[in-house]
């Protein structure tokens, strides 16, 4: 039998509610979160006025197809499973990997899909901000899965300024941790200021160093740990808060 033979879970979670569970510890074993895709405005929200920054606006409508997501930020035991080497300034097998470019998130998951033969990849913008939001779930909450920020992320006010073990504050509406603190989680578009015009699964601009990045980190103020707020780094930059979370096609 093959060394890399595992059986994976896709753990369909569609409601609300969903209890803490421990990360799986089969390495391989990676927790999948179903999000039903839906149509939603994707941008600032008004109600929370001037948390929000331009590049957050226009609002546009934007369209998305299913696929599934982590329901946790990828582990540091799982990156030096699949790589050989850690590369985080905070080290621990349940904390996230950080400290990582987007060019090595990209690299991992090359060689994580072919490890597993499955087809993993980083989220679009779009699909990170949807499954923030709660998806089809979504109760138009500030921060993913509340109002109040120390219910559901890792931030500046009470991280004691690291990073922390994933799946220890309470889910989203979808049952996903920690998509806002901890660590900031690369996404494979280059980075653009919003246009206006309405768009089914978008893929960002064709050109540009800048990759966007998304859900704010360990260090970051309240404002930046919001669901809309958007961030950007070259794409070769390695970043000391920033992870990655997986999404797969449904």
């Amino acid at each position: 039998m093959k060394k890399y033979l595992v059986a994976f879970a896709l753990t369909l979670l569609t409601v609300a509610g969903v209890s803490a569970q421990e990360p799986t510890k089969n390495i391989l074993d990676i927790s999948m979160v179903l999000v039903e895709g839906g149509t939603f405005e994707m941008g600032g929200i008004e109600t929370y006025g001037e948390q929000c920054y331009p590049d957050e606006f226009p609002k546009h409508t934007v369209t998305v197809d299913d696929y599934y997501i982590g329901q946790y930020e990828v582990t540091q035991e799982l990156y030096k499973f699949v790589m050989g080497y850690n590369p985080s300034h905070f080290v621990g097998d349940s904390l996230p990997v950080d400290n990582i470019s987007w060019v090595d998130a990209k690299t991992f998951i090359y060689e994580l899909n072919k490890m597993t033969g499955k087809n993993y990849r980083l989220p679009t913008e779009a699909e990170w901000e949807f499954a923030a939001r709660g998806g089809r779930w979504s109760k138009g909450l500030n921060y993913s899965g509340s109002d109040n920020i120390n219910d559901v992320c890792w931030c500046d006010g009470n991280s004691g300024r690291k990073t922390h073990k994933v799946g220890t504050k309470a889910p989203n509406e979808l049952g996903i941790y920690d998509m806002g603190g901890n660590v900031y989680e690369w996404c494979s578009d280059r980075y653009a200021i919003y246009k206006a015009q309405e768009q089914i699964n978008p893929q960002g601009p064709d050109y540009g160093k800048a990759r966007v990045m998304r859900g704010g980190s360990w260090r970051s103020e309240s404002r930046n740990c919001r669901n809309t707020y958007r961030s950007s780094e070259d794409y070769e930059a390695r970043i000391l808060n920033c992870g990655l979370r997986l999404v797969m096609d449904y």
